[in-house]
């Protein structure tokens, strides 16, 4: 027998397959399909997929968004210490502070019209910050001024 004839068989006389047949996969078995009252087809189990709910949210307070302009003052308050500290970048923390006495101070006019006052005490904390670094920074440049 040559290996054309056969070409799976090595032809060395082991007897070894070269070329194993693919084994064969039983068909996967699907579910029993049945019918819903809307004419939907689901898989047997799972009858209750298509059921109208419906939920009454009258007198239900939905959830409002956050303070974003107060996490933001706290945010650049925080940010523009590393940014002071260094000769080179000392007017982007400086501007840093501004902005975040800005962005605080609105946050925290915003936080007391409602009645939650959410972020209140990171406005507080952004403008505590952000008046002391900047109080900082002008203390040092009166002194640079008074000595030079």
């Amino acid at each position: 027998m040559t290996e054309k004839e056969n070409p799976g068989v090595d032809d060395t006389g082991t007897g070894n397959n070269v070329n194993p047949p693919a084994a064969v996969q039983p068909p996967a078995e699907t579910p029993p399909q049945t019918q819903t009252p809307d004419n939907g087809w689901v898989p047997a189990g799972n009858q209750n997929v298509h059921q109208n709910v419906s939920v009454d949210l009258r007198g239900v307070q939905l959830r409002q968004g956050g303070n974003g302009i107060a996490v933001a003052g706290f945010v650049l308050a925080l940010v523009a210490y590393p940014f002071a500290l260094s000769i080179i970048f000392f007017p982007v923390g400086f501007v840093c502070w501004v902005l975040g006495i800005i962005f605080s101070g609105v946050g925290l006019s915003k936080a007391n019209k409602r009645e939650d006052r959410k972020h209140r005490g990171l406005s507080i904390a952004g403008l505590a910050i952000s008046f002391a670094g900047t109080g900082f920074v002008l203390l040092m440049i009166l002194a640079g001024m008074s000595v030079g």
